[in-house]
């Protein structure tokens, strides 16, 4: 075993870091949801990298409907693989291709998550006041309307409401990743 030095702790330590919920992840991000004993979780960006639409507007999108916590990524892969291109988007970049470049502190496996992550994010960091969110307007999921090539769910970080917005509408963009 390594001595390893883990976020929030003033000295190190034997073994693994183990992260809380509201805590600094392994990037530097907000933890916002944890599995085995804080062993993996996932962790939001500590700010917004911006507003975006989700894009593909009239594009069909196949596997990129789910709302379940750890789809995420697989949603975000989906949107950048599956034909979704800059020739469809109204202004800027797509929500799913800011999220998937950004970078903190030497971590790159960033993506946009489900509606299923941001609801732990508005519950666990935003009702908590923990986060840098913003109390107005919404934020991007990576989850699109079922059998719809027009819209994509988000959510109003003012009351965690759930909505459904046309995909060439700007919201929020808050990248995160799993670890």
């Amino acid at each position: 075993m390594a001595i390893i030095l883990c976020p929030e702790k003033d000295t190190p330590q034997w073994g693994e870091c183990l992260y809380g919920v509201g805590g600094t992840g392994p990037a530097g991000g907000l933890v916002f949801y944890t599995t085995d004993g804080g062993r993996h979780g996932i962790e939001a960006s500590p700010i917004d990298q911006g507003q975006s639409e989700w894009g593909c507007y009239t594009v069909e999108v196949a596997g990129a409907e789910s709302q379940e916590v750890g789809s995420g990524k697989t949603n975000t892969n989906a949107i950048l693989d599956g034909g979704c291109v800059q020739d469809y988007v109204y202004s800027g970049d797509i929500a799913a291709r800011i999220a998937y470049d950004y970078t903190l502190n030497g971590f790159e496996d960033w993506y946009l998550p489900s509606l299923g992550e941001l609801g732990l994010m508005y519950s666990e960091l935003r009702e908590k006041k923990i986060g840098d969110f913003a109390g107005y307007g919404r934020y991007i999921s990576s989850s699109q309307q079922e059998e719809s090539n027009i819209r994509s769910w988000a959510m109003r970080f003012s009351n965690g409401l759930e909505v459904l917005i046309y995909r060439n509408l700007h919201g929020h963009v808050r990248p995160v990743r799993s670890f």
